[in-house]
């Protein structure tokens, strides 16, 4: 399967309009075309040292930082002209936990949960939940990336109206800087 690093759902992230770069997937063989806003470098990430690296080499050479699993992002936060994009889409670690202590809880636990990497999508997710005879709190759109911006978001859900959104049942944050080694989140039912 080839590696889609620069793809985005939305073309209108692929255009450049203060250096009138508007060219689309479908403008023609003839037509001159430039990189618009997908990003100049990426690099495909396998675990949470590698984004930590990544990040301090792009602080290194103020490079700007994007970071993407999908690319369903409507507002273009995964796209950025002359940057240097963390593809999470390979982050996709999944564990459940059947009592789960968030850190510095002071032993209290919060029940059953599933720890996702980064580039999890949520038909992924589905599958792993019902094996496990579980449900979570998560949108219908089967391609999207479940930790990025849909959770962080908010996380509209059929289940919202019953359970709150998808961003009310998270329980724990691991967030990767140039020092830390993990990158995980929890969610519960």
């Amino acid at each position: 399967m080839p590696l889609t690093l620069g793809a985005l759902q939305q073309p209108n992230w692929e255009t450049y309009p203060p250096l009138n770069q508007s060219c689309y997937f479908d403008s023609g063989q003839t037509a001159t075309c430039s990189q618009g806003d997908v990003p100049v470098y990426a690099v495909a990430v396998q675990s949470a040292s590698q984004v930590s690296e990544t990040v301090k080499f792009a602080a290194a050479r103020n490079l700007r930082l994007v970071i993407k699993n999908t690319g369903h992002d409507y507002l273009g936060r995964s796209a950025a002209y002359g940057s240097l994009c963390i593809w999470t889409h390979q982050l996709t670690n999944l564990s459940f936990s059947s009592d789960f202590q968030p850190t510095n809880s002071s032993g209290q636990t919060v029940g059953t949960t599933v720890m996702i990497g980064a580039g999890v999508q949520l038909d992924q997710l589905y599958s792993a939940v019902g094996l496990a005879g579980q449900s979570v709190v998560i949108g219908l759109a089967h391609t999207v990336g479940v930790a990025g911006g849909y959770i962080q978001g908010g996380g509209h859900s059929p289940m919202g109206p019953w359970k709150g959104m998808s961003t009310d049942n998270t329980v724990e944050f691991e967030v990767v800087t140039a020092q830390v080694k993990v990158c995980l989140f929890l969610t519960y039912d």
